[in-house]
């Protein structure tokens, strides 16, 4: 199974935020979506995941142009994603938020509270299952965000900066479980984020955008010494420290 995006153009006004960006992830495949601040990452994810119309191109899955379709019917046809901004229901805990996105999918009941507590035994979220997620410490809260996106049951997940705001320690855990989840869950990863020693260690290919278009896409260890990823994102110390 594949997700595509082709010749996707975003205009607003007076800005092209992208410029004619095609790219692809399959099933269980991590590709990870890198560039400088303004590159116009975020503006793909969104336009991906329906909360953005592209001004020109299409969007699909498999041989399904799903360009038109609403963020709830691209959910209900196997895309789900997170948000930088984690967005929990603060009044209920943690099992009644993942619960509540695993409604959408299509699996029976008593399927889905099966489903609900695989992802949370995965994610390590047991302990809290029952507590608030307003009482929660961030980490633990960007777990809750993942562990609902993965509720939904999809075949694509699209993660916006998972790691933000986590310490070392906290990226490390997250690391371990994100790379397993392709496999274990079957599904393909698209993901941002600006933590690169993650990037780089959980990523199958990277796609790199400047100023709203791709100037390299291809194997991490391809990618990560590409001398327009470096001059733009990376710079020379990195290139240096990872040679």
């Amino acid at each position: 199974m594949k997700l595509s995006c082709e010749k996707i153009t975003v205009d607003f006004v007076g800005l092209r935020a992208l410029d004619q960006v095609s790219l692809s992830v399959k099933t269980k495949e991590i590709l990870g979506l890198i560039g400088p601040n303004g590159s116009g990452k975020t503006t793909l994810l969104n336009t991906i995941g329906g909360q953005l119309k592209p001004t020109k191109g299409n969007i699909f899955k498999d041989n399904l142009d799903i360009t038109e379709f609403t963020p709830q019917h691209r959910v209900k046809n196997g895309l789900a994603r997170s948000f930088q901004i984690v967005r929990t229901f603060d009044s209920l805990n943690v099992f009644e938020n993942i619960k509540s996105a695993s409604l959408v999918s299509n699996m029976n009941y008593s399927d889905k509270i099966k489903f609900c507590d695989e992802i949370i035994s995965y994610l390590n979220l047991d302990r809290i299952k029952h507590v608030l997620a307003n009482t929660l410490n961030y980490g633990d809260r960007r777990r809750v965000e993942i562990a609902r996106a993965m509720a939904t049951d999809p075949d694509f997940l699209l993660l916006d900066e998972p790691a933000a705001g986590m310490n070392d320690d906290e990226s490390e855990i997250l690391l371990t479980m994100l790379r397993e989840i392709p496999n274990k869950f079957n599904l393909g990863i698209l993901i941002i984020d600006h933590d690169m020693s993650l990037i780089m260690k959980l990523c199958d290919r990277l796609h790199v955008l400047d100023s709203g278009k791709t100037i390299a896409e291809g194997l991490v260890d391809q990618v990560k010494t590409h001398p327009d990823v470096v001059k733009a994102y990376l710079g020379e110390g990195f290139k240096n420290e990872n040679a």
